[in-house]
């Protein structure tokens, strides 16, 4: 647990690191947007990821659809 983080994103403009290779792998499919295929019911945000939606969701959408 260095903190090192030798592994880093080199899609233009992306300054992201990770320790771990499979991180970075996760992390670029951020920058695919045919790869989204997971939507918010409540903006129509798309993610890569089921739990980049879900971290969404509770996050954003639902306390701003909750809230109104």
């Amino acid at each position: 647990h260095t903190g090192e983080k030798p592994y880093i994103c080199n899609y233009p403009g992306c300054k992201r690191a990770f320790a771990d290779r499979s991180n970075l792998r996760s992390h670029r499919l951020i920058h695919n947007k045919e790869d989204n295929r997971f939507e918010c019911q409540y903006c129509q945000r798309t993610f890569a990821q089921k739990r980049y939606l879900h971290k969404h969701v509770l996050e954003v959408c639902k306390k701003m659809h909750d809230a109104a």
